[in-house]
């Protein structure tokens, strides 16, 4: 999967036009509710989580009932020890999932451990974190999710006619996984993403409900600026190229999203 545990989630975005707007540019709060986590451990991640300059407030949820996220990530840590046991920590979050998309809030589960250890009954989109650290994945979900929808919301009125990364997945019952590619060009990465693609369709239980690619590219890299998709996945991708200096390469944080009574790929 050309995939590192240990990689640098530091990158240091290029904002150019938006910089100017940014200073009267809605903060977006994003909350962390805890399941299984120590709090004090939680706390420590939030100074490695990329905030664009004030962009972006995390904050962990002592009172998850109390103010508007605009977006709650519930951070599960299983509390049974095998699968086919009872899991209290997914069912808290699972029923909190289906109380605050109610509200109208944007909600996402970020479950520690490989997707065969879900909840079996569950409402709403969960991402299997593997065999990564909670910390590790938070970081690359706000990669993936974070950062594209508040330069989405900072673009211009045909951009944010297209479609937010966000709500293609928070709108849908989904289990999803996480995945990580870098290359050294954009047109190598490309052929990366297609291979996943290809992968997916051919071992997957079903078809994906949606593909969500997060693009990071050198401003240097002359390459394509973003996954085109293919057939037949062009209906089903949301797609964003995001600018970086100060190292190489082309770098993509995707999500891939299956219908929760599926198993999707082995993860």
């Amino acid at each position: 999967m050309n995939e590192s545990i240990g990689i640098d989630l530091g990158f240091d975005y290029r904002l150019g036009q938006h910089d100017a707007s940014a200073l009267n540019a809605k903060v977006m709060r994003v909350c962390l509710r805890l399941w299984g986590i120590d709090e004090r451990a939680a706390a420590a991640w939030l100074a490695d989580l990329p905030t664009l300059g004030g962009r972006v407030s995390w904050e962990i949820a002592r009172e998850p009932e109390a103010g508007r996220a605009d977006l709650m990530i519930h951070l599960v840590k299983p509390s049974r020890p095998a699968s086919g046991a009872f899991c209290w920590n997914g069912v808290g979050a699972n029923e909190a999932i289906r109380r605050g998309s109610a509200a109208g809030t944007p909600q996402i589960a970020l479950f520690s451990g490989k997707a065969s250890r879900l909840p079996a009954f569950r409402s709403g989109c969960w991402i299997s974190a593997g065999v990564r650290p909670m910390e590790h994945a938070l970081g690359m979900l706000a990669h993936a999710l974070v950062i594209p929808q508040i330069l989405r919301d900072d673009a211009g009125t045909r951009a944010r006619q297209c479609l937010s990364p966000l709500r293609v997945l928070t709108d849908a019952d989904s289990s999803c996984l996480l995945i990580y590619h870098r290359a050294p060009s954009s047109a190598a990465l490309h052929q990366q993403i297609d291979a996943l693609m290809a992968d997916a369709r051919r071992f997957a239980v079903t078809q994906p409900l949606a593909v969500t690619i997060s693009e990071l590219r050198n401003v240097q890299d002359a390459g394509s600026a973003t996954h085109s998709g293919r057939e037949p996945w062009e209906a089903m991708t949301v797609a964003h190229s995001l600018a970086f200096t100060g190292r190489s390469g082309a770098h993509a944080f995707i999500v891939l999203a299956f219908p929760w009574l599926a198993a999707g790929l082995n993860g």
